[in-house]
């Protein structure tokens, strides 16, 4: 995605994937009636990553990114690799130049974390009051609604860390300090098509 490209580049940082979930990035996925029916949030590190407008929406997907210097998701597979190395010098009673079995990594266990939501909002659903009893009575109307053909929009939200949020490491990127407002970002595709972003 263009905007966390152009966040890696001016903060001089590099970030991998850590969780994806099934449905992200999927635009030809459409809810069935068992969906959960959202009007604000998801809310992480205490920033609402859609503030309540009145357009119900539903999650598709989340995807999270960590900074390549965060912990080490490989440790039992790297023992069980060396283990295998010294078990076949061993049975092949032969020796085997190679290098040290336990290398140190250059992970630092840093818990910077980018966040991605691929959401799916409902605009002819939209609220005019903010009510309990319409909220629950427009959710029951979208889902009954869900299985025809009806007006949806793609968005898709990222939340960027602060440059504090790493740690062991040096951070010697440019990141500017973003309030909560400019760290999370909205892109929205109406109907296919690009949207403001």
């Amino acid at each position: 995605m263009l905007a966390v490209d152009e966040f890696e580049e001016y903060t001089a940082s590099n970030f991998v994937v850590v969780e994806k979930q099934k449905h992200f990035g999927d635009e030809a996925f459409r809810p069935t009636s068992k969906v959960t029916v959202h009007w604000e949030g998801p809310v992480i590190n205490n920033v609402c990553l859609n503030e309540y407008s009145g357009i119900p929406f539903i999650i598709v997907g989340r995807k999270v990114l960590g900074c390549h210097l965060g912990r080490d998701r490989a440790v039992a597979q790297k023992k069980r690799y060396a283990e295998s190395i010294i078990q076949k010098e061993i049975t092949d009673q032969t020796f085997i130049q190679r290098r040290k079995t336990f290398q140190h990594t250059k992970k630092k266990d840093c818990p910077a974390k980018i966040y991605l939501y691929h959401i799916l909002r409902f605009p002819d659903f939209q609220l005019k009051k903010k009510t309990d009893w319409q909220m629950r009575a427009s959710a029951r109307k979208l889902k009954r609604a869900l299985g025809n053909d009806i007006a949806l929009q793609h968005s898709y939200m990222i939340l960027f860390p602060e440059l504090s949020h790493h740690q062991n490491h040096p951070a010697d990127g440019k990141t500017p300090t973003l309030s909560r407002e400019r760290r999370s970002v909205v892109l929205q595709k109406l109907n296919g098509c690009s949207g403001p972003q």
